[in-house]
């Protein structure tokens, strides 16, 4: 990079183009930049504490919300777990609830359970989502099955061409300002091939990203399942140390290197803690989550945002400092009142909504 490069990103700078994207939780933004150009950012947790939840809610849902008709924001969406239809399925139950305030999960949408067709009332507002939706899938890709790294990077080069072109190994884009995300959900999934282990297709397929990242502007948003084996009894014996750490990542250190953001989902009722950092967990049900951030290349380390998280609507809002909080119930049940009283309670006192629990 020459001089004059690097005073035209100054410039872009002070004309906001480097600023980053909505990920509907403030204080995160604050801590990781928010959602960026050419950033490879990694998110893990441990079986069923909300990894998949959370990048639904803060690297699509949130992201859609904000550029949805701009032109400025394009998502590809490795499932390599979930499937379509319920990905779709979650961001409308969101939608909705934000919309209209009515609490329809992703299961009642699609009418899954024993014996449950979603009634008339219910599939009223389903439909009143399709305008949405329509939107959403002019922004948003999702490539379903099985994978391996050189089909994911296959898939990946496609979308990015439709976005702009390779000229003499430069990558051209059609709008500079376009913001373009791949989600990887979750890379453990990914199938070996050409005689690699699923360790090396791991690091064959981030190694690649690195390259493509630095060369297009691509944001790579892998996610990953952590081994809670290592949360073993010398562990349990410190608080502090039941939380995740970058050393818990599941079958290679190379994601975590290549990352220059590594975020944590950590639900420590699994941990069977009543108490977490001052907050009385216990009071709230499932509904506490903490987001480490334990690495930011562009920000502080070692901190942690704690949220309400609403499975029922995959909702996820910023807490108050524990000592700020009186009230546990009305964080504890999940009804179509339950987050309306969270955020008007904290409207009313814009003070008490932006003090929040930053440090470790």
């Amino acid at each position: 990079m020459s001089l004059e490069s690097f005073k035209r990103s100054i410039e872009l700078g002070r004309q906001g183009f480097n600023q980053g994207f909505s990920m509907g939780l403030p204080k995160l933004e604050e801590l990781i930049g928010g959602i960026t150009k050419s950033t490879m950012t990694l998110l893990f947790a441990s079986s069923g504490q909300g990894k998949s939840s959370c990048v639904l809610y803060s690297y699509i849902y949130a992201p859609l919300k904000e550029h949805l008709e701009d032109n400025k924001l394009k998502i590809i969406f490795f499932a390599l777990e979930m499937k379509e239809d319920f990905i779709i399925a979650k961001l409308l139950s969101t939608y909705l609830y934000d919309t209209y305030h009515i609490v329809v999960t992703a299961k009642q949408i699609l009418s899954i359970g024993k014996d449950y067709i979603l009634p008339d009332d219910l599939y009223e507002y389903v439909q009143l989502g399709y305008d949405w939706l329509e939107k959403v899938y002019k922004v948003l890709t999702i490539y379903e099955g099985s994978f391996n790294s050189d089909k994911l990077i296959k898939v990946t080069m496609e979308e990015l061409k439709k976005e702009g072109e390779f000229i003499e190994n430069k990558y051209i884009p059609k709008d500079p300002e376009k913001v373009i995300l791949s989600v990887t959900d979750h890379v453990g999934l990914i199938q070996p091939s050409n005689g690699r282990n699923r360790k090396g297709e791991i690091d064959d397929y981030t190694n690649k990203l690195v390259i493509i990242r630095n060369k297009t502007g691509l944001s790579p948003i892998i996610v990953m399942q952590s081994n809670r084996a290592v949360a073993n009894m010398e562990r349990k014996k410190n608080e502090a140390f039941m939380e995740p750490m970058v050393e818990d990542i599941k079958e290679t250190s190379t994601v975590s290197e290549n990352s220059e953001i590594i975020l944590a989902v950590y639900n420590p009722q699994v941990d069977k803690r009543t108490t977490y950092r001052g907050y009385q967990v216990k009071e709230m049900g499932y509904r506490f989550r903490s987001i480490l951030v334990l690495k930011s290349r562009y920000g502080e380390n070692q901190v942690a945002d704690c949220c309400f998280f609403d499975g029922a609507v995959n909702k996820w809002m910023e807490m108050p400092k524990p000592e700020e909080i009186f009230d546990y119930s009305r964080y504890r049940a999940t009804n179509n009142s339950s987050t309306d009283n969270i955020i008007e309670n904290e409207d009313k006192d814009e003070k008490v909504k932006n003090k929040l629990d930053y440090n470790l």
